[in-house]
């Protein structure tokens, strides 16, 4: 038996995937397993959002985990700012800076898309001014294949 379904996790982090259930009898007894494939194209884009937790004096922190069971065979190509905003990016021990225009960044290029990612950016003057317009998350946008075997 097969399904096809979207794997959800919080901070908007989900997947196409076929699920496989693989069916054994023998006499009465009967075993199930079940086996999942993700459904990517050969390059895909995905977002890394995260939660903004740390401001440390005038820089805003967003710091998280893109699941590493969910996304642990894909490997980044590149990288741009989601957030129209400029980001200093770091993962894979590799910071980058990313404009706010969107432009491509290479920096992690052949490096695991999951794992711990930190997204630091300046509060604006009027952030300063009125903590209320703080955004909740900064995201920035991936470029993604899967490891070629």
């Amino acid at each position: 038996m097969y399904d096809q379904k979207k794997i959800s996790r919080p901070g908007n982090d989900s997947l196409e995937v076929l699920e496989f259930t693989l069916s054994v009898e023998k006499g009465k007894k009967e075993k199930h397993i079940k086996r999942q494939v993700s459904l990517v194209q050969n390059e895909s884009t995905n977002n890394v959002v995260l939660a903004t937790n740390t401001i440390n004096g005038d820089t805003l922190i967003a710091e998280g985990i893109k699941d590493t069971a969910l996304w642990s065979n894909f490997e980044i190509i590149s990288v741009s700012s989601a957030s129209r905003r400029t980001l200093l990016v770091l993962h894979a021990n590799i910071p980058a800076s990313l404009d706010s225009l969107g432009a491509t960044s290479n920096a992690w290029e052949g490096t695991p898309y999951s794992g711990t990612w930190k997204i630091m950016t300046p509060l604006t003057e009027a952030e300063r001014k009125d903590s209320t317009i703080i955004p909740g998350q900064l995201e920035i946008k991936a470029l993604i294949r899967s490891f070629k075997k």
